[in-house]
């Protein structure tokens, strides 16, 4: 595993949508070959439908991050860097839900210029720290918005097994989570489902 990272410390269910990859790192930091193949059996691609590339970050290229993933596919990643590899995972198991956030950060990158709006500043924050919730009982929801927490985890816990998922595409809580401490949060989205669909993976079902 990379950097001598022990295999245990993706125990943990937060890493369960990128297990299947994880798995399949072998030692020591994955080339980009291996990564790119990774996502071509995934059919990787950006809102366009163009093919999505790992690339070694490029010093003279001017273009914003988004824009690159954006208007080529080609997604700048560092070598042996943690954060970029975990963003590449999060690629393989959130594929329509990253491309949805690159889209939207270059609508509105586009319309701001060098100005930075509330828009983008959320969709970063979800894209590095957020948290999908798939629910299938409206009642559960308004317990979580109500942060009715004992309620909900505690009381409804059965509920909770039944109606609800959680996945992590957050990169950087992922990174974070790689030496979990109690101060990790996550932006929630809540996404309604019916019930059949959350015994589908992380993977397939975001």
């Amino acid at each position: 595993m990379a950097d001598g990272l022990k295999q245990a410390a993706f125990d943990h269910p937060i890493f369960e949508p990128i297990r299947p990859w994880l798995a399949r790192l072998g030692d020591g930091w994955p080339p980009l070959e291996l990564l790119n193949g990774f996502a071509v059996e995934r059919k990787l691609a950006n809102a366009h439908g163009l093919p999505l590339r790992f690339v070694a970050p490029d010093l003279l290229e001017s273009a914003n991050y988004e824009l690159r993933v954006h208007d080529t596919g080609a997604v700048a990643t560092r070598p042996e860097n943690w954060h970029d590899l975990l963003n590449a995972l999060a690629w393989l198991a959130f594929p329509r839900t990253k491309a949805a956030i690159n889209a939207l950060h270059a609508e509105h990158l586009l319309r701001e210029g060098a100005r930075r709006g509330r828009v983008r500043d959320a969709l970063t924050l979800f894209d590095e720290g957020g948290a999908l919730v798939a629910v299938s009982d409206a009642s559960l929801e308004a317990l979580a918005r109500e942060h009715r927490w004992r309620e909900l985890f505690w009381e409804r816990r059965s509920a909770v097994l039944e109606s609800m998922r959680f996945a992590v595409p957050g990169h950087a809580v992922l990174e974070h989570a790689l030496e979990p401490y109690p101060g990790i949060t996550c932006r929630a989205l809540f996404v309604p489902v019916e019930s059949r669909l959350l015994t589908e993976p992380a993977h397939a079902l975001f």
